[in-house]
């Protein structure tokens, strides 16, 4: 990646994060813009567009499907771009959410990723 946004909302990880990104960008010349925020401000309020998105909520988080509709709603991935979804099994995700279709879904334990990208 040539460029990277990350989103954190929780206030005592920030010192961890900023720590870690500047090891990685010094690493591996990625520049990573922080954005200290609630994820779903965030995705209201972008205006980039992406190849890859990828949501990793706490396992208690609920609003997945309305994180990757509003997503895909503001069309945030560029034509070819991928929305991964990192959930436990115990939280179902559709097949098809607004203007996305999951194509594939990986499971590893209680853990599902799942993959969504614009219908075609």
């Amino acid at each position: 990646a040539k460029k990277v946004d990350l989103c954190e909302k929780d206030k005592l990880k920030i010192h961890t994060v900023l720590d870690n990104v500047l090891i990685t960008e010094k690493e591996m010349g990625v520049k990573i813009h922080c954005h200290f925020m609630a994820v779903e401000l965030f995705v209201k309020r972008c205006k980039d567009k992406f190849d890859y998105i990828f949501f990793d909520p706490p396992f208690p988080y609920k609003f997945h499907e309305e994180l990757v509709k509003e997503a895909g709603k503001r069309m945030l991935l560029n034509p070819d771009g991928i929305i991964m979804v990192h959930r436990p099994e115990e939280h179902h995700m559709s097949e098809q959410i607004g203007n996305l279709v999951r194509f594939d879904q990986r499971v590893y334990g209680r853990s599902i990723v799942d993959f969504y990208k614009y219908l075609a």
